[in-house]
């Protein structure tokens, strides 16, 4: 399992571990805490992690657009390395998006964007947002 499978599926659990029921999450630190996160002075490379819960295919449709058009923003942002989209296995209503910055400060800039800003709020509802640290001599192999 290379080190980027790895995340994704520790991610996704990290998430189904806020779930307290079905369509309901937790709140409080460590949930609902990404703008604090973004606040945070980190100098390293981080991971930023967004959870929808999609309804429909007409949802699932819509996150796919609007979350290209923000990628196509992201990427001539100062400091983004990659993103991902991930649906749910098996028709799970769980899509779960991973972009890689170099650093918290790149990520915190790019968010504060307006034109960013009104892209993600035609997003759906995310359920969860959390911002990890990510280093090489974490990865597992």
């Amino acid at each position: 399992m290379n080190a980027r499978v790895a995340f994704a599926v520790t991610a996704l659990l990290l998430l189904s571990a806020c779930v307290e029921g079905p369509g309901k999450f937790f709140s409080g630190p460590g949930h609902n805490d990404f703008g604090r996160q973004l606040s945070w002075p980190s100098e390293g490379e981080i991971l930023s992690v967004q959870g929808f819960v999609i309804k429909n295919e007409r949802d699932a449709d819509n996150l796919q657009k609007k979350w290209r058009e923000i990628v196509a923003v992201m990427k001539n942002k100062p400091g983004f390395i990659e993103a991902d989209l991930h649906p749910g296995a098996a028709s799970s209503k769980l899509w779960m998006e991973i972009s890689r910055w170099e650093n918290i400060e790149a990520l915190r800039a790019a968010v504060s964007d307006p034109g960013v800003q009104k892209l993600i709020k035609q997003l759906p509802d995310i359920r969860m947002s959390h911002i990890f640290v990510t280093s090489e001599s974490r990865h597992i192999d």
